[in-house]
């Protein structure tokens, strides 16, 4: 007698039509006995597979509705309701700007822009920690050591922390730097603002070494773009202190921010002041 062999296909084709006829005939048992039941397993099972949540509407978890390429379901099964918005994604409301100064003249300066030379001299630079930043136009003779540098009888212990760590407001690293008295002073960088209030530059004595994040408000406005896109130029020293032995920098052709030597490096210096 000759015995036919199943292809593999028509194999697999009959089991799953003898699963199918089996699942709908458990299923209609369970029907006929708790329909409620049934119910509950039914739309489990879609709520598994087809994005439907226990009370048949459209669960919308599984899908990213910040995608512009996801379309959601149009609702016509159910009805949608977008998730909460998580907490890290939180939108902060924005600052409230500064108020004008009240002198008019600088007032009208900040209205024109940054970049804009006042009437008073001074180029308005933005604003950081919610005030208005102006600084001279030119930078301070030379090059600086941030505190008293090297010198003759310098054994390497000169070094010192300040607390200058402040990177919004040189003005409160100012007093830290030009009135301190310890083994590393004069702090030489403070020491060039300093001289502008003594003279009254401008006729302002509340000018500082800017701290780093004001320094990187000014890099823009004072760089040159036909000369100061190198790969490497001049630095320019802030107020804010890093550690023991660096204070940080700005480069002028990226306005990145560096940690450099306090003791040994020679940077330039732009003043400030604010109001």
């Amino acid at each position: 007698m000759k015995i036919f062999k199943k292809k593999k296909g028509q194999a697999i084709i009959e089991y799953t039509l003898i699963a199918v006829a089996v699942g709908l005939a458990v299923g209609g048992l369970i029907y006929s006995l708790n329909p409620d039941l049934f119910r509950s397993y039914f739309m489990g099972s879609l709520s598994r597979n087809s994005g439907l949540d226990s009370n048949g509407n459209v669960d919308m978890q599984g899908y990213n509705t910040n995608d512009p390429f996801v379309t959601p379901p149009n609702g016509t099964i159910g009805s949608w309701h977008p998730p909460a918005p998580h907490p890290s994604v939180a939108v902060p409301p924005p600052a409230t700007p500064p108020p004008p100064p009240a002198d008019p003249g600088l007032a009208a300066c900040v209205a024109a822009g940054i970049g804009t030379i006042c009437s008073d001299g001074t180029i308005y630079a933005g604003v950081v920690d919610n005030h208005h930043i102006f600084i001279p136009q030119q930078d301070e003779v030379g090059v600086y050591t941030w505190d008293k540098g090297e010198h003759p009888d310098d054994n390497g212990s000169d070094n010192y922390v300040t607390g200058a760590t402040d990177v919004n407001s040189g003005l409160i690293n100012y007093p830290k730097l030009a009135n301190a008295t310890d083994i590393a002073s004069p702090y030489e960088a403070e020491k060039a603002c300093k001289k502008l209030n003594k003279t009254s530059y401008l006729s302002y004595t509340d000018w500082y070494l800017p701290a780093k994040n004001e320094l990187v408000l000014i890099c823009p406005v004072i760089k040159n773009p036909e000369t100061d896109n190198a790969a490497y130029t001049k630095s320019y020293w802030s107020s804010t202190e890093t550690n023991f032995t660096m204070a940080k920098t700005v480069l002028l052709s990226t306005c990145n921010v560096y940690n450099n030597d306090k003791h040994y490096e020679r940077y330039k210096v732009r003043c400030a002041r604010r109001d």
